[in-house]
């Protein structure tokens, strides 16, 4: 449903058999009406904005799949908490906002949650921020934008996730056509390829990244 009326979207409670839908671009006070859609399976909210509370969601017992991007209103997402069934969750920003997120406490309560990917999203919970992903027992793939984070925190999540697919990210993004090399995280810099330092600045890169992680140990009791 793209760019879908009020009419439309207050139909939407008689489709019970529903199992898929995508809402994109539209202004809502509530959500409540995705609650009366007990069958839905995979959800895609783009560009919805007028609400903040996504507790609604907890009432799909069968949802599986939920894609949010651009939420303008929401940064609380503590109401996903409790979906026992969700395998698949991705929150994403645009490439001009970054989707606030308050913390990430809310995945302690996803003990199903399978793949989990964060692209443009920024976090206001300090340091351990991504703690909560030890609570993800079941977690097969994690895809974090190499920016969203200070580096003690991708630290962190490689070592809660070791051995899960994409939890192992690259220290250095690279970018032939123009020649520079960012460091993994928020802040830590870039260098120049072929520059007269940048062997230097990628073994001092990575000694900050080994100190990150010995951090992460102390926490996590490795």
């Amino acid at each position: 449903m793209h760019l879908p009326s009020k009419e439309q979207i207050a139909a939407l409670p008689r489709l019970r058999q529903l199992k898929r839908l995508r809402i994109t671009r539209v202004q809502v006070k509530n959500i409540d009406f995705l609650a009366e859609l007990p069958l839905l399976q995979e959800l895609v909210l783009e560009y919805v904005s007028g609400f903040c509370d996504l507790s609604p969601l907890c009432e799909l017992k069968n949802l599986r799949s939920a894609h949010f991007e651009n939420l303008r209103r929401v940064s609380d997402f503590s109401g996903l908490s409790g979906i026992a069934s969700l395998r698949y969750l991705c929150i994403n920003g645009t490439l001009d906002w970054d989707q606030p997120i308050v913390d990430f406490e809310f995945l302690k309560g996803l003990c199903g949650l399978e793949v989990l990917k964060l692209t443009w999203i920024k976090c206001k919970a300090p340091y351990p921020a991504l703690l909560p992903l030890a609570a993800l027992k079941n977690l097969k793939k994690i895809s974090l934008y190499p920016h969203a984070f200070a580096l003690k925190e991708y630290a962190l999540a490689q070592l809660i996730c070791e051995g899960i697919e994409g939890a192992q990210m690259p220290l250095a993004v690279e970018f032939k056509d123009t020649g520079y090399v960012y460091f993994l995280g928020q802040g830590s810099g870039y260098t120049k390829m072929g520059a007269k330092n940048e062997l230097q600045r990628r073994a001092e890169f990575e000694q900050k990244f080994e100190a990150c992680k010995r951090k992460a140990r102390e926490i996590l009791n490795l």
